[in-house]
């Protein structure tokens, strides 16, 4: 199975057990980019994303010059495993959060997608729980990135 689109920014082969959601996810944007470095962010359309990707998907939107940002959506897998609703939520607000926080602002400055894995800090009393996270940007008409779209995987054994 080929593990990324052609002229990917991001070379899964170098993680093991990537879910496929996640690459398709990769691929989904990397087609929405087409020509651009980031794709504008009217392209993005959930029932173009994997099914499974979904559920574990969170939109953030990007406040104040990049000082906070505001949970526009999460999916039902997020908020049944973690117990906590964080649609509306800010992130400044989500205790656990700053890791992720200074990884978004990067994302950001560098106009590229990030794929990584951390402890589940940002829910409180599941630290033991590991988990990987796409992140992809988009931006408005203006060329600045104004959300960020966020696909995980928690690794539950």
């Amino acid at each position: 199975m080929q593990m990324t689109a052609p002229n990917s920014l991001i070379q899964f082969d170098s993680f093991d057990n990537v879910p496929g959601y996640l690459i398709e996810t990769m691929k989904y944007w990397e087609a929405a980019r087409a020509e651009r470095p980031v794709p504008h962010v009217s392209t993005i359309d959930p029932t173009a994303l994997p099914t499974e990707a979904l559920r574990w998907m969170a939109v953030f939107e990007v406040l104040d010059g990049e000082k906070d940002f505001r949970v526009r959506l999460a999916g039902t897998g997020i908020s049944s495993l973690t117990g906590r609703e964080f649609t509306g939520m800010l992130l400044s607000e989500i205790p656990g959060s700053e890791q992720g926080r200074v990884r978004m602002i990067r994302c950001i400055e560098e106009k590229r997608p990030y794929y990584t894995g951390a402890p589940l800090k940002w829910s409180l009393g599941q630290e033991h729980i590991d988990y990987s996270v796409l992140c992809l940007p988009f931006t408005d008409d203006t060329g600045a990135i104004t959300r960020l779209l966020m696909v995980f995987k928690f690794h539950l054994d």
